[in-house]
């Protein structure tokens, strides 16, 4: 691997922008775009591309010998166990759409239950006014 090219995408947001629900902690674009050095952790995804698990990148000032962010194999099989073992980019997509569903899915059925009773109450009303 040493001397590859490879590419991965690492989550970013710009200033004002809402992060979605996930796991995932949000690198600020604004300071990826000044950044001259990224340490990060990669998982292939099953494709052969590469993909940073979640957190794991991080901007740094200078490349350095050692990772400054060390992570051991115990390290790795409890973040694992947390968390499952590494997502291919579907399977992340699947995740993130679970979270919006769990986040959103009863706001959207308390809305739907709403717009329920609304119309049959209007029905009703209707029927009654209907009726000589």
């Amino acid at each position: 691997m040493l001397s590859s090219r490879i590419s991965f995408e690492v989550s970013c947001l710009r200033e004002n922008d809402d992060s979605p629900p996930s796991g995932t902690l949000w690198k600020r674009v604004e300071d990826l775009e000044q950044a001259k050095v990224i340490e990060t952790y990669l998982d292939r995804d099953g494709q052969g591309g590469f993909h940073v698990p979640r957190w794991q990148s991080f901007i740094i000032h200078e490349v350095t010998d050692m990772p400054l962010f060390l992570v051991t194999e115990e390290e790795a099989r409890r973040l694992e166990d947390a968390f499952g073992p590494p997502r291919t980019r579907a399977r992340r997509f699947l995740h993130a759409m679970n979270s919006v569903l769990l986040v959103h899915g009863p706001v959207l059925l308390l809305g739907l239950g709403g717009l329920a009773a609304i119309s049959y109450f209007v029905w009703t009303l209707v029927e009654w006014q209907r009726t000589p």
